[in-house]
C-alpha cells in the first residue's frame, strides 16, 4: 500500500499493526572507536510508539542498538558491565576473536574489544554469530538496521553466511534489512574523517568491496529470503549519494550496480532562503517530523519516479520493516 509511504494517513479508527519480531540496530563508523547508545533514542521511540495521526506501526519485540567497539556504551547483564545504557548489546561476546581476520583489539579491564583497526569482516562475524545465538537457533527471524557503515556489517554477515565461509554461521534468519547512508560500493578513503582498517576497507577499489560485488551483488539468502531497502540522500554530506543506493558512478556519468536491493529511496534537497537544507549523514535516523514531507527519487518495482510526498526516513524505516509492500 504504497500511499502510506507517500505520507497519506488512513482513519485514525484502524489499529496499529503491532510486531514482535526483533529489531537489530547496527551503527556505523566512529573515527574514535566509541559510540553512544544514545544515538538512535528517536528511532527507537518512534519504532515503540503508537501514534493517532497516522496509520502506525509498534514493535513490541526486542529492539537492540547493538556495539562492536570497546569504548562503546556497554549494557546491562553483558559481560563489558553497566554504564546505564540498558538497550544495547555488544556483539563482541559472540563467536571468537581469533577468527576471520582478526585485527584492532584492544583489552580493558580484562575485556577484550575492537578498535578502528578492526577489520570490518571479523566485526560482522561477530554480528553474524550475535545474530545466530541470540535468534537464528531459536528459530526467530529479525529485522536488522544498518546505519552507515553498519550497513556493511550485515551485507557481509549475510552473504559469508550464505556463501559458507568459514567461521560464519550457515543460518542467518533476517527478514527486512534497511540502511543508512551507507557506501555500499565504496568511497575514497581520503575523504572520509579518518584513516584506519574500516575506512581503507570502504575505499571503493579495496579487496573488501571487491568481494562484496562478487559475492553479494544480489541480495543475499543464509537460510531466508531477505527484503532489502536502501536509503540516501542529496545532502549526505559524506558518503556519495550514487553509493548510498549502491551504484558506482564514473566521471563520464556511467554508472554501474555494485550491490543490489528490492527498494531504493534518494531523499532530495529544498532550497530555502539560507540554501539547499536536506538529510545529512546523522540525520537518517533521527529525522522524525510529522508535519514535513520530502522529495525524493524513489526505486520500486524496476523504475525510479519522484515523489513530493514521501514521509521523514525515521517513518519510511518503520514502514519498510514493518511490511514489504509500503
Amino acid at each position: 500500500m504504497l500511499v502510506m509511504a507517500l505520507g497519506l494517513s488512513l482513519p485514525a479508527e484502524v489499529a496499529a499493526l503491532t510486531i514482535r519480531q526483533p529489531v537489530v540496530i547496527v551503527h556505523g563508523h566512529s573515527p574514535h572507536g566509541s559510540a553512544s547508545c544514545s544515538r538512535f533514542r528517536a528511532l527507537v521511540r518512534q519504532l515503540r510508539s503508537v501514534d493517532a495521526g497516522h496509520r502506525s506501526y509498534r514493535f513490541a519485540g526486542d529492539i537492540v542498538p547493538v556495539g562492536f567497539y570497546g569504548g562503546d556504551t556497554r549494557a546491562r547483564h553483558d559481560d563489558w558491565g553497566d554504564t546505564g545504557c540498558q538497550w544495547r548489546a555488544h556483539v563482541s561476546n559472540h563467536g571468537r576473536h581469533s577468527r576471520v581476520s582478526p585485527s584492532g583489539h584492544r583489552r580493558l579491564r580484562g575485556v577484550v574489544g575492537h578498535t578502528t583497526g578492526t577489520s570490518i569482516r571479523h566485526l560482522a562475524y561477530h554480528l553474524a554469530w550475535f545474530i545466530h545465538d541470540r535468534y537464528s537457533r531459536r528459530g526467530i527471524p529479525v529485522d536488522v538496521v544498518g546505519q552507515s557503515m553498519g550497513g556493511l556489517l550485515i551485507r557481509y554477515a549475510l552473504a559469508a553466511a550464505a556463501a559458507r565461509k568459514p567461521g560464519f554461521p550457515r543460518r542467518l534468519l533476517v527478514d527486512d534489512v534497511v540502511t543508512l547512508g551507507t557506501p555500499l560500493a565504496g568511497h575514497e578513503t581520503e575523504l572520509f574523517t579518518a584513516v584506519n582498517q574500516q575506512t581503507r576497507e570502504m575505499d571503493k577499489d579495496s579487496a573488501f568491496m571487491a568481494w562484496l560485488h562478487e559475492h553479494a551483488l544480489v541480495p543475499p539468502r543464509a537460510g531466508r529470503w531477505t527484503d532489502w531497502t536502501f536509503l540516501g540522500s542529496y545532502a549526505d554530506g559524506l558518503i556519495p549519494t550514487p553509493s548510498t543506493v549502491g551504484n558506482r558512478c564514473l566521471p563520464d556519468g556511467s554508472c554501474e550496480r555494485w550491490v543490489r536491493a528490492q527498494q531504493y529511496v534518494i531523499y532530495d534537497t529544498r532550497q530555502t532562503a539560507d540554501g539547499p537544507v536536506g538529510i545529512a549523514h546523522g540525520d537518517y535516523h533521527r529525522t522524525t517530523g510529522y508535519a514535513s514531507v520530502y522529495r525524493a527519487r524513489v526505486w520500486r518495482e524496476g523504475a525510479w519516479r519522484w515523489t513530493d510526498t514521501l514521509v521523514p526516513p525515521v517513518r519510511l524505516i518503520e514502514m519498510a520493516l514493518a511490511r514489504d509492500d509500503w
